[in-house]
């Protein structure tokens, strides 16, 4: 994995960890599988640069939310309500500011 990568990798899963999220609500709302977005947490090779590149922003998108206190979320969500409420804050941080 080139340094570039390692670089994107770490600061997604530190985006994620920060946001007190699970990986299964940032495969959601990225439409990245799961079991990709675990192989790039143990650090195995990232094949698709274009899959890294759409979390990559994703995670800029959930640190402009946690930087405008966002996040974390409500503990007693449910799953839809969260993840609903998730891509309510990706869309409303892509907004230019």
């Amino acid at each position: 994995m080139s340094e570039a990568t390692k670089q994107k990798v770490d600061f997604i899963f530190r985006i994620i960890d920060v946001a007190e999220m699970k990986q299964v609500d940032f495969s959601y709302i990225t439409g990245i599988s799961r079991e990709t977005i675990h192989r790039w947490k143990k650090g195995h090779n990232v094949a698709d640069q274009l899959r890294l590149t759409r979390a990559y922003w994703y995670a800029q998108m959930i640190q402009r939310g946690c930087k405008a206190g966002r996040f974390p979320l409500p503990e007693k969500l449910k799953t839809a309500e969260r993840q609903a409420l998730l891509k309510k804050i990706v869309a409303e941080m892509s907004r230019p500011q």
